[in-house]
């Protein structure tokens, strides 16, 4: 398969900013929450195995061509599990580090990284590295989630990435159908000593086709009409969303949990060890809602979260070509081209074999 092609985001995104790509497809897990658990299934999709990775030398190829043409900062590697394969993770990190040198960042899972791993990671250029946690409670990680790592693979987890100077960014839900709010608790220990830089706040939401949707409609959580305006994508809360949960105090505890975890990574650990809910759970829930939100973008730009940055040079630009626009200048494309760049036309994976012919004919 060729390249993604990115030729036709230059005029609206600046694609130098953060190199989206991927070097596999699929995830080993089958979460209820998560569109793997559907997709995976699919009748018309993949045969054979649904991970499925691009050789060293097809993703290295698609690197240094894009490097030719573009001033990239970061590359943003989007694979549910980048850390998926052990050996193609090391060559690939062995090549990346001598033939591209530039930050990037990844997605893992805690029983895809350990201390040999992280160090591997940082040493070839990776900075900030995402993980799942969701919850702490481990009877419904096994059960409801059909997530099977325990928590000590989560600490174990974020200690390697913390020792390797890695800056790990985590995923946390909120609202999970028969959670205990106990295991709120727990996480808030995890996360007061092997604290992550960002802590990613987000609310259940039901995805169509997952097994935790279909059960919230057989016992009646979900209504008729929310089904039908989930399926067709007229109501989407992923970030927010406290319908779900019938219990006002249980609200109200979440929403004080959510700030401190946003807050967390800007603490010294002494303050995380003895704040509790209590210090925050006063505050009325629209202002919460705000207070979380400052918090992410004050922790984001205080250590230095590449995502924040490219996000503000985006919206930067469009408000400077809207305004260009209005007074009947056309403006600039967002992404500006390397001098002696490649001609325009998407990138072009060249088979290995074909490569070496050329180079023995160059040889010759």
């Amino acid at each position: 398969l060729p390249a993604f092609d990115k030729t036709i985001w230059e005029e609206h995104v600046r694609v130098g900013d953060m190199w989206l790509t991927m070097a596999s497809r699929g995830c080993p897990y089958r979460c209820t929450f998560c569109f793997n658990n559907f997709f995976a299934n699919l009748p018309e999709g993949p045969k054979g195995k649904y991970v499925r990775q691009r050789s060293v030398d097809h993703m290295m190829n698609e690197l240094i061509e894009a490097k030719k043409r573009y001033n990239i900062k970061l590359v943003d590697f989007q694979d549910d599990v980048f850390t998926v394969n052990k050996p193609w993770l090391k060559e690939f990190l062995t090549r990346y580090k001598n033939e591209i040198g530039i930050p990037f960042q990844c997605l893992t899972h805690p029983r895809y990284i350990d201390d040999e791993v992280a160090e591997w990671l940082y040493d070839a250029g990776c900075r900030w590295i995402q993980m799942g946690v969701q919850t702490m409670d481990e009877e419904l990680k096994r059960g409801a989630l059909k997530r099977y790592e325990k928590s000590d693979h989560i600490e174990k987890a974020l200690r390697a990435m913390n020792k390797a100077k890695l800056l790990p960014k985590v995923d946390h839900m909120f609202g999970l159908p028969g959670e205990p709010i106990e295991a709120q608790h727990t996480a808030k220990k995890l996360y007061a000593e092997e604290c992550p830089k960002r802590i990613q706040t987000f609310w259940t939401c039901y995805l169509p086709g997952t097994e935790m949707m279909a059960e919230a409609i057989a016992s009646g959580e979900l209504s008729k009409e929310q089904e039908e305006r989930l399926n067709e994508g007229m109501d989407f809360y992923f970030f927010r969303n406290v319908d779900n949960i019938k219990d006002p105090e249980m609200v109200a505890t979440y929403r004080a949990y959510e700030v401190m975890f946003r807050i967390f990574p800007i603490l010294p650990r002494s303050w995380r060890m003895k704040m509790t809910p209590k210090h925050v759970r006063w505050l009325p829930g629209w202002f919460s809602n705000g207070l979380a939100m400052v918090f992410d973008v004050i922790t984001g730009f205080a250590n230095r979260n590449p995502e924040f940055d490219a996000y503000a040079l985006h919206y930067l630009y469009h408000l400077y070509a809207f305004t260009l626009r209005t007074i009947g200048i056309k403006p600039p494309k967002a992404t500006k081209r390397k001098k002696n760049a490649p001609p325009d036309e998407p990138l072009v994976i060249r088979p290995k074999a074909k490569r070496i012919k050329e180079a023995q004919m160059v040889e010759a």
